[in-house]
C-alpha cells in the first residue's frame, strides 16, 4: 500500500463519520436533558393533581358545613351549648350555639327573640377545619 492510497482511504473515513450522525456523548447529554424535564413535568402533573384533590375535599367539607347550618333549628335545637355528631360517611361535625355579644335582650324591638352565634365546624385536615358561623334568632327561654 502505498501512502497516497493510505491519504486517501483517511479522508474517506473522516468523511463517513461526519455524515453518521450523532456520537454517543451527543445521544448520553440528549437523553439526561429529557430525563430532568420528564422529572419535572412529572413533578409538576402530580402537585397540580394534589391541590385538586385537596380543593376538592375542602369543598365538600364546605357543602357538609353548610348543611348542617341549614338543619340548625329544625334538627338541631336552637339552645346553648355544642351538638356533635357524624355523617353518614363518617365525617363528623360540631355545632356550637351560643348567645350573640350585644345580642338585644335589652333592646325593645327583640325583646321576644335573641340573636344566637351558630358555629359549625367540619374537620378537613388538623391544620385547617371549614368553620362556618351565622347568626341565628330564636325565642328567649
Amino acid at each position: 500500500m502505498r501512502a497516497d492510497d493510505l491519504g486517501v482511504m483517511t479522508r474517506r473515513l473522516r468523511r463517513r463519520r461526519s455524515d453518521g450522525g450523532f456520537t454517543l456523548l451527543e445521544v448520553i447529554v440528549a437523553f439526561t436533558i429529557l430525563a430532568f424535564a420528564m422529572t419535572a413535568l412529572s413533578r409538576a402533573f402530580s402537585g397540580g393533581l394534589r391541590g385538586l384533590e385537596a380543593a376538592g375535599t375542602r369543598a365538600a367539607a364546605v357543602q357538609y358545613a353548610r348543611s348542617k347550618l341549614d338543619e340548625v333549628g329544625m334538627t338541631v335545637p336552637l339552645e346553648e351549648g355544642e351538638h356533635t355528631g357524624t355523617f353518614a360517611d363518617g365525617t363528623p361535625w360540631t355545632v356550637t350555639i351560643g348567645p350573640l355579644p350585644g345580642g338585644g335582650e335589652e333592646d325593645l324591638l327583640t325583646s321576644e327573640v335573641l340573636a344566637y352565634r351558630v358555629q359549625v365546624t367540619v374537620p378537613v385536615d388538623r391544620q385547617r377545619p371549614v368553620t362556618l358561623t351565622t347568626v341565628r334568632l330564636g325565642p328567649i327561654e
